[in-house]
């Protein structure tokens, strides 16, 4: 895409809004009545190194859509981490209308276009490794999206209704993905108990199988014990409830909030 855009931007002269970029350039400042600083300055870099040339010029707008084109196929193998679903991703990007109008003049759509996509893609990387890392590169997008137009500000209530799930991640290593199937009738059972919990629904299932894990080898270090001295009398059962009901209320206790 950046080739075809180079081999071809060299058309039909400067574009009025174009003229109206460069002439900016020629006075770099921190915002315009149009748009906010980055397209200025990214015109009069491409001025420096290119000098007036029209297909230099339009350079980096052809980088631009070149690159959210790589981060496409970057996100392919996501799921399924297959050479196909990156080129499937990338080829999807390619012949997608943003990718090929916004390369063919110098303009902060192109750029603008190029910050959303990197949003997105780091947001998928943050959800999917739980690398708090990826906070770094989505904040850079987004700033550099609002230094390039305003309309990034949409992004920021997406990404607030996401954070109540991401600042319940562990820090450090990512966590261990594992993906699972429920049965339809206890499918809303746990959507409800997770967000009555005031939890995420993979801290719930986590939980939850922690609860079944710790009572099955409860169960089975019982069944040795039986094995190997005797089934338990009635007496050594309750016994052993009252000492169970004690230590909930006493965990109860400590948990509860001050």
């Amino acid at each position: 895409m950046l080739a075809l855009h180079t081999a071809t931007n060299g058309q039909y002269g400067f574009h009025r809004d174009e003229l109206a970029t460069i002439d900016d350039a020629r006075f770099l400042s921190w915002g315009y009545v149009v748009y906010p600083p980055v397209t200025p300055f990214l015109a009069r870099l491409a001025l420096t190194l290119f000098g007036p040339l029209l297909s230099g010029l339009r350079f980096f707008a052809a980088l631009a859509p070149a690159t959210a084109i790589g981060a496409d196929r970057l996100d392919g193998p996501r799921v399924r981490r297959q050479t196909s679903g990156q080129l499937v991703a990338a080829w999807a990007a390619a012949i997608s209308g943003p990718a090929v109008s916004s390369g063919t003049l110098f303009q902060y759509v192109s750029f603008d276009y190029l910050w959303w996509v990197l949003a997105a893609y780091a947001m998928i990387r943050l959800l999917n490794s739980e690398d708090q890392r990826w906070w770094l590169v989505l904040g850079a997008a987004v700033g550099l999206g609002m230094m390039t137009k305003y309309t990034m500000i949409r992004c920021g209530p997406r990404v607030v209704s996401y954070c109540s799930r991401i600042l319940r991640m562990p820090r450090g290593n990512p966590s261990p993905k594992l993906a699972i199937t429920v049965d339809p009738d206890i499918h809303e059972n746990i959507l409800a108990a997770a967000a009555r919990d005031g939890v995420s629904v993979s801290a719930w299932m986590t939980a939850a199988a922690r609860e079944a894990l710790q009572r099955r080898a409860g169960l089975a270090a019982v069944a040795l014990w039986e094995k190997q001295y005797g089934r338990l009398t009635s007496e050594e059962m309750n016994e052993a409830r009252r000492s169970v009901r004690a230590q909930l209320r006493t965990s109860r206790t400590v948990r509860r909030p001050a």
